[in-house]
C-alpha cells in the first residue's frame, strides 16, 4: 500500500473535524446564557428589612438575656448572721464571780494560822 500524500491527509482531516462555525453554535446549544445561571439578586438576597426582622424574632430583649438584681442577689437576711449567731451571749463571754474570785475561805487565813 502507498503512503497517503499531504494533500489526501489534509482533505480527510477537513472531512473529519468539524469547523469552528460548528463547534460554536454547538457550544451555544450546550451552555446557557449568564441570565440563565445566574438569578437575580432579588431571588437570592432577603431585604435588609426581611433579614432584620429576623434577627429581631432570633435574640431575646436585654429584659430577657439580664435575670433581675433580685434573682441574681441573696438579701442582705441571706447574707448576714444575725448578731445572736455571730456573737457568744455574755453568760458565754464572762466567767461568774465564783469562777473568778477565790472564796472567803480561800482568802482568810484562819486563826490557826
Amino acid at each position: 500500500q502507498r503512503p497517503s500524500t499531504n494533500k489526501e491527509l489534509l482533505s480527510t482531516n477537513k472531512e473529519l473535524l468539524p469547523t469552528n462555525k460548528e463547534l460554536l453554535s454547538t457550544n451555544k446549544e450546550l451552555l446557557p446564557t449568564n441570565k440563565e445561571l445566574l438569578p437575580t439578586n432579588k431571588e437570592l438576597l432577603s431585604t435588609n428589612k426581611e433579614l432584620l426582622s429576623t434577627n429581631k424574632e432570633l435574640l431575646p430583649s436585654n429584659k430577657e438575656l439580664l435575670p433581675t438584681n433580685k434573682e441574681l442577689l441573696p438579701t442582705n437576711e441571706e447574707l448576714l448572721p444575725t448578731n445572736k449567731e455571730l456573737l457568744p451571749t455574755n453568760k458565754e463571754l464572762l466567767p461568774t464571780n465564783k469562777e473568778l474570785l477565790p472564796s472567803n475561805k480561800e482568802l482568810l487565813p484562819t486563826n490557826k494560822e
